[in-house]
């Protein structure tokens, strides 16, 4: 984007998207560099080292670990304006655990690299599809998502449900009660638990 679109203050993430990253059958969860907060001067510099992650050792053994080939693996690095949310989550369309009729919703307040690292006190809530009911765990101090929220959570993750064909682990943020979602992936565990599964049957 041309800066002349935005302000002098305005502030940008810079996240990793690789081709094997988070893929329905393996994920690079915090092997890969993220950067919040970045100014528009500093974003060239911050891609390169989102870039430069990706030759970790860590990364070379994961990529040995599961099988993929260099030839799979190819880095590119999104850039977003950034949302100093007031609250931030993560939303499985299914619970990880193997409950498919269960939609998990975890709330917290301030960013998601917060919330994700456990940096601050979140609310959980189970959703079940089947009967329509809900039940939430409270942690601390955490907020409490405002019911129209969280049905519209629970209606945009369907439609994302619907458009990658597959149960969906869904970054958001939340500010001036507005609704942003960040990124969207299929959740590699559950296909894990799936397996297991049917390995006992």
């Amino acid at each position: 984007y041309a800066k002349s679109k935005f302000s002098e203050d305005t502030l940008f993430s810079v996240r990793s998207s690789a081709s094997a990253e988070d893929g329905a059958n393996f994920s690079f969860a915090g092997q890969l560099d993220t950067f919040l907060f970045v100014k528009y001067s500093d974003i060239s510099s911050k891609i390169a080292q989102c870039r430069a992650s990706a030759e970790s050792s860590g990364i070379n053994e994961y990529l040995s670990f599961s099988g993929i080939s260099q030839n799979e693996f190819s880095m590119t690095v999104i850039v977003q304006v950034m949302i100093d949310a007031e609250l931030s989550g993560v939303l499985f369309t299914a619970n990880p655990q193997g409950i498919i009729n269960e939609t998990v919703i975890t709330v917290g307040r301030g960013t998601g690299d917060n919330v994700v690292e456990d940096k601050v006190p979140v609310t959980t809530y189970y959703c079940n599809h089947s009967d329509g009911t809900t039940y939430a765990e409270i942690s601390g101090d955490s907020p409490v998502l405002e019911t129209g929220m969280l049905t519209e959570l629970l209606s945009i993750s369907a439609h994302i449900r619907q458009l990658f064909g597959c149960e969906c682990d869904i970054e958001y943020a939340i500010k001036n009660n507005c609704l942003y979602i960040l990124q969207a992936r299929p959740i590699t565990t559950l296909q894990l638990v799936s397996q297991a599964s049917q390995m006992r049957k």
